[in-house]
């Protein structure tokens, strides 16, 4: 975490505990899963969203919070950058990302349901995924 808060400095981070508060007592934000569909499709936070264009986001001047997560929070890190150089605000990074989230006993849901799989997106990426949540068949998701 400490290698994406220095690759990001600007990008500020929200910790799970935090974010679980702050769902806890309804408060009103963005959660926006910046993973990949089929990542997505396997778990995701409750009422998270996959991201329409960047530039949709970047065009909406909500002072609402948004709150970016993926796997460990380098591509939401990477999303919240452009954000907010494009003038957004309130942009956070969750620390850790699902992986984290999922780690500290928090849930994660899939079609609605609670579950306890998270996509782990790559074989090097599994690595930093505990087993236990690793799901018994899944795709790597094919870098470009």
């Amino acid at each position: 975490m400490e290698e994406i808060r220095g690759a990001f400095p600007n990008v500020p981070t929200i910790t799970p505990h935090e974010l679980n508060r702050m769902l806890e007592e309804k408060q009103t934000l963005r959660l926006i899963d910046v993973r990949t569909g089929d990542e997505f499709y396997m778990s995701h936070l409750r009422g998270a969203q996959l991201p329409a264009l960047l530039e949709e986001i970047t065009a909406e001047t909500s002072p609402t919070k948004t709150v970016l997560y993926c796997s460990v929070g380098w591509r939401s890190a990477i999303m919240a950058d452009s954000m907010i150089e494009s003038g957004v605000h309130n942009v956070f990074n969750l620390a850790g990302g699902i992986f984290y989230w999922t780690q500290l006993g928090y849930p994660i849901y899939r079609e609605g349901k609670e579950t306890n799989q998270v996509h782990p997106y790559n074989a090097t990426w599994s690595d930093l995924l505990p087993e236990q949540f690793h799901p018994k068949t899944f795709s790597p998701i094919e870098e470009s």
